[in-house]
């Protein structure tokens, strides 16, 4: 499965607001066509809604958290649903629908109020595909649980980032941490034990739909731990789609573990580009470089997750 991301404006005309683009679907539809024909399924996730949803770069615009307090925006994205689930709602290769990347720029309330009106408008369109209801930075706690709000086929998503984002610092230890539930295995308290626990309560399934597990650690040690994450989250019967699966650097190369388990070769440099001051066709030209530059994957990465026999990461003194 592979969630993949798309902004507001890719569907709805920014100029025409409540209008659809004339290539409104070509880029979901083919991506869908792709996974289809390679027997894969593709998680529609509204990354970054009109407005944004927050004050991070990946709500679209950095800084603005307008969507929250304009009646109109959240309106436009009730349509926005609409007309995406209107389109697919009989798409076998479409798994779910995810609302709203991290939408952290209300209270938690806030947002859960929003994603439930959200919920019911794709609801009133299609009955079938699973609908993703964001975790807030603090959790999901504000939802309650979903059979008792009149909510049914759902799950919760959330983006664990062990070693990043004010949670250590890329290790071992901190991915043994949250993985062993603080060393005790799966019946201590914490980490993914945790989490398991809170979702026994709600009855509702979860998606681990951002995490970065071979980042910051090294080939060899990033690709076993990225292995042994990926076996935990199936063990506990979680979903889960790392974040992300390709990314360019002016220098190339994987380093000590980059966020794409695809980079550009080292020494294959991209250019550096002013894009605020960038020609129209100094854009065009970099971008078109991106489908002929020489790439490679993590290779630990590929042949760990491929290996008939798992690591043992954690048994290391």
């Amino acid at each position: 499965v592979v969630r993949l991301p798309f902004i507001w404006s890719v569907v709805e005309d920014e100029k025409n607001p409540r209008s659809l683009r004339a290539d409104a679907w070509d880029y979901l539809d083919d991506a869908i066509s792709q996974a289809e024909q390679r027997g894969m399924h593709v998680i529609l996730d509204l990354h970054g809604a009109v407005g944004s949803q927050g004050w991070e770069h990946h709500s679209g615009c950095a800084g603005k958290n307008l969507y929250w307090t304009s009646a109109e925006y959240q309106e436009r994205t009730i349509w926005l649903w609409q007309q995406v689930a209107g389109r697919y709602k009989n798409r076998a290769a479409v798994a779910g629908y995810s609302l709203l990347n991290e939408p952290w720029g209300a209270s938690p309330e806030v947002m859960a109020k929003e994603m439930k009106r959200l919920y019911q408008a794709v609801r009133a369109v299609d009955m079938n595909h699973v609908i993703i209801l964001p975790g807030h930075s603090s959790g999901i706690d504000a939802y309650g649980k979903p059979a008792e709000q009149g909510m049914q086929n759902v799950a919760f998503e959330i983006h664990p980032y062990p070693g990043f984002f004010g949670w250590g610092q890329p290790s071992l230890q901190v991915h043994k941490d949250w993985l062993q539930c603080g060393g005790l295995g799966l019946t201590g308290n914490t980490g993914v034990c945790e989490w398991n626990s809170r979702l026994k309560n709600l009855n509702a399934a979860l998606l681990i739909g951002e995490f970065q597990p071979w980042a910051g650690l090294g080939a060899e040690l990033g690709g076993q731990i990225t292995r042994v994450t990926y076996d935990t989250y199936a063990a506990l019967g979680w979903a889960a789609t790392s974040w992300s699966y390709k990314l360019l650097s002016n220098s190339g190369g994987q380093g000590n573990g980059t966020w794409g388990l695809v980079t550009n070769v080292n020494g294959q440099k991209i250019p550096a580009l002013n894009f605020q001051t960038a020609s129209l066709a100094e854009i065009e030209t970099l971008f078109t470089s991106f489908g002929s530059i020489p790439y490679e994957p993590q290779q630990a990465v590929m042949a760990w997750m491929t290996s008939a026999v798992a690591p043992i990461p954690f048994a290391r003194p």
